[in-house]
């Protein structure tokens, strides 16, 4: 099950989870979602201010 704040949901239990993370980013697969899933830890750790980056939207 993937959780809604975890857009990418690999299952860390699972070692192949690395191979499958990588082939995603070198492909670009999951960019929009690797992008939201950067920006939400920027926030959190109050790194980035200001509103989401909404462009896609």
């Amino acid at each position: 099950m993937q959780a809604t704040d975890d857009p990418l949901g690999y299952d860390t239990r699972d070692p192949s989870w690395v191979r499958k993370a990588a082939e995603h980013a070198l492909s670009g697969a999951d960019k929009d979602s690797i992008e939201k899933e950067v920006d939400a830890a920027l926030r959190r750790w109050d790194l980035r201010q200001g509103p989401p980056d909404r462009e896609d939207e």
